[in-house]
């Protein structure tokens, strides 16, 4: 779930993500990606289109409530006609017509996939106990009271 090969700091100049040697681009929040980059016809042509793959690290703030940590690999794909990001270790995923709606609505699962684990406390699967673990190990909650 961490990419444990990139490093955890993401420079503090604003603009557009940088794509690193590994094809591996950081998202602050909020996301920022250049149009060129969201939109299918732009990334690729239409024949390569379901070869499409690409992994984003996400890090930052979720919520009001919860930031991350540490970076999280998220990979992101073409199914029929839509963008999934999916967090492999976890097996959540989410879809958008853009790179960026998938992401963010990734971003949104991964939250509610950890608060769902938390508010059923030990009444969940060891699995499901070990998402939890991994999911404490890069969330911070920011205010308790939010």
């Amino acid at each position: 779930m961490i990419d444990r090969s990139a490093s955890t700091a993401v420079p503090a100049a604003a603009g557009p993500p940088s794509v690193h040697s590994t094809d591996r681009v950081y998202l602050p929040t909020p996301i920022r990606i250049s149009p060129t980059t969201t939109s299918a016809p732009a990334l690729v042509n239409q024949s390569s289109l379901a070869d499409f793959q690409r992994h984003y690290l996400i890090q930052g703030q979720l919520s009001a409530r919860y930031w991350l940590k540490k970076p999280v690999l998220v990979l992101v794909f073409i199914e029929g006609a839509e963008f999934v990001a999916e967090q492999e270790d976890l097996g959540i995923h989410a879809f958008g017509d853009t790179v960026a709606e998938a992401i963010t609505g990734l971003r949104d699962e991964i939250l509610e996939h950890y608060e769902r684990m938390t508010e059923l406390g030990d009444r969940i699967s060891a699995r499901l106990k070990r998402e939890r673990e991994v999911l404490d190990s890069v969330l911070v909650l920011l205010d308790a009271d939010a």
